[in-house]
């Protein structure tokens, strides 16, 4: 029998919902069965697009409870100020993407809550769990380098360390975090979110914020 979390009922029940968009649903919750199709499809491409077109592209994923998480420097330009819009989409859906819009941020902890610009709501999110000790193994999803039709990058790790800096609690990974890669959920051994990959292979370390941190912030209500 296949569960909620199984890539072949979240087809079916994409399909059913694209034939009943009014129907009652609630969306699927990821769990340490999901197979990896299932787990991303709660990740996303996010562009960024400024006053005179430029484009800047990064990720964004759903979180239970939360809503869709970024890293706060995907959703500003170089002077921090917003971008004119943004978007989410990936290549797996048959849309041309949804329009979002920034909820709340946390520049000093570079985090940020986003909200589609119409109802919407996800087909699959993730839920959240404490970080694990150093040395534990870690996955990092997202789209580093994205070109139209390329797949989602799977990074595996481990946790180098735990470090607080400024107050903002830290993981220190062995993933690298290329450009893109921004905003990306970091995983335990059972899928659940346990950081956002903020800083990347540009600084001398690759620094995911902890998933905590959008609570104790207050940028989550």
């Amino acid at each position: 029998m296949r569960g909620r979390d199984n890539e072949v009922y979240a087809r079916l029940f994409e399909r059913y919902l694209k034939l009943v968009p009014h129907a009652r649903r609630k969306s699927i919750e990821i769990t340490s069965s999901s197979d990896v199709e299932t787990r991303l499809r709660a990740v996303y491409v996010l562009k960024g697009i400024t006053d005179d077109g430029h484009e800047l592209l990064s990720t964004a994923f759903w979180l239970r409870g939360v809503g869709l998480v970024t890293a706060n420097h995907a959703v500003r330009n170089l002077n921090g100020d917003k971008y004119k819009q943004l978007i989410i989409y990936k290549k797996s859906e048959a849309l041309d993407g949804i329009e979002v819009q920034i909820s709340k941020a946390s520049q000093h902890h570079d985090l940020a809550i986003l909200v589609a610009a119409q109802p919407y709501k996800p087909l699959v999110e993730f839920v959240q769990a404490s970080p694990p000790s150093q040395g534990a193994m870690v996955t990092l999803l997202g789209y580093p380098h994205y070109n139209p039709g390329n797949p989602a990058s799977i990074t595996n790790g481990q946790i180098v360390r735990q470090q607080v800096l400024q107050a903002i609690n830290q993981l220190v990974i062995s993933c690298v975090i290329n450009e893109g890669n921004s905003g990306g959920p970091l995983l335990d051994r059972d899928h659940r979110v346990i950081g956002i990959a903020t800083k990347g292979a540009s600084l001398t370390e690759n620094i995911a914020v902890v998933v905590s941190d959008l609570t104790a912030t207050n940028i989550v209500p």
